[in-house]
């Protein structure tokens, strides 16, 4: 895992993480830039700026909506 945050060979893809406590996105994403040695942020976006964002990824319609509900 040390080496994928080193690299950008994994830049801009998701992964779900798991560890021994519950975090929120922010406190992830400072444990992450600690350990990568760069700063992560984890920025909120709205319902209907996300379904735009699923859309523009070419996600359709229906499963975008499905995945904002989610």
């Amino acid at each position: 895992a040390a080496v994928a945050l080193r690299s950008e060979a994994f830049d801009g893809q998701a992964f779900s993480l798991t560890g021994p406590e519950a975090l929120s996105y922010g406190e992830a994403a400072a444990v992450l830039s600690r350990h990568a040695g760069k700063e992560i942020r984890y920025a909120e976006v709205g319902d209907e700026e996300f379904q735009g964002m699923m859309r523009q990824a070419g996600l359709a319609e229906d499963y975008a909506r499905h995945l904002v509900r989610l």
